[in-house]
């Protein structure tokens, strides 16, 4: 099964307590290295952050569904605390270094890390790249129509009659292509790093691309727009498994931090 199905599929599991080998309460456990549990976690009862970040007003049932992603023990940077999250930049400084292009591009298709990945590092790199993918599909695709997920809008909404086209997860695939451009000496060259957030990238720069997504320099937009013909499949958010996720919300409460006009 594709990653891309199997991943929201698990989510589902998890909601509605469906304890298994791989799930025991709000965890799924993907599989395990010499670094501990790779999967995530379920933030029931808006317990995420998504749940409680006020950008452009919340949705009705922001953060519902939202996730942490889980890497174990892995260290990712010199004295990380207990309990530290991978950011994009430690994400990319691993792929980069372990893995090849090609791998990530196959990940990014739906094909499982622990098929694609030839050791446990670019195992581990390639299964943390799909998690972070899989939550941002979950909340950062389209406001106005998944009410669980940010008041926002992604420039990588699928398209309506081929949403096999074009999905959310090719911002960080477009950003991936960029790492393998610069080489591993260069990450500080992706446009663009977030200065509230080092770890994180976006669009925006007040000098270069103050539109964000629309004014990006050409040269590397490129990377994201050839991604509509490299035979990415389907958004995660497709058919019966949107459907599902549907279902869930009307029978939840709403978040406590809306507020209805």
């Amino acid at each position: 099964m594709n990653i891309f199905e199997m991943l929201p599929r698990k989510l589902i599991a998890v909601y509605h307590g469906q304890e298994s080998e791989d799930i025991e309460g709000d965890v799924f456990t993907w599989f395990e290295t010499s670094n501990g549990k790779f999967g995530f976690k379920f933030m029931r009862n808006y317990t995420g952050k998504v749940a409680h970040e006020n950008n452009r007003g919340f949705n009705s049932h922001q953060g519902l569904f939202d996730i942490q992603v889980r890497t174990g023990s892995k260290v990712w940077k010199a004295n990380q605390k207990d309990g530290y999250k991978a950011s994009h930049r430690d994400c990319f400084r691993e792929l980069v270094t372990h893995c090849t292009e090609e791998q990530c591009l196959n990940v990014w298709r739906g094909e499982s890390p622990l098929e694609v990945g030839e050791n446990e590092l670019q195992i581990e790199a390639l299964a943390t790249m799909s998690l972070l993918m899989f939550e941002q599909e979950m909340n950062y695709v389209s406001g106005k129509k998944f009410p669980w997920q940010y008041n926002r809008e992604s420039n990588f909404k699928p398209l309506i009659r081929t949403p096999d086209r074009r999905r959310p997860r090719d911002m960080l695939m477009g950003y991936i292509r960029q790492a393998f451009s610069h080489g591993i000496d260069n990450l500080g060259e992706i446009k663009y790093w977030m200065k509230k957030k080092p770890g994180t990238v976006w669009f925006f720069d007040k000098d270069e691309s103050r539109y964000g997504y629309s004014s990006y320099p050409k040269e590397w937009k490129k990377l994201f727009i050839e991604l509509e013909e490299m035979g990415g499949g389907l958004p995660v958010l497709s058919e019966e498994v949107a459907n599902a996720f549907f279902y869930i919300i009307d029978k939840e409460e709403v978040n406590p931090n809306f507020v209805k006009d």
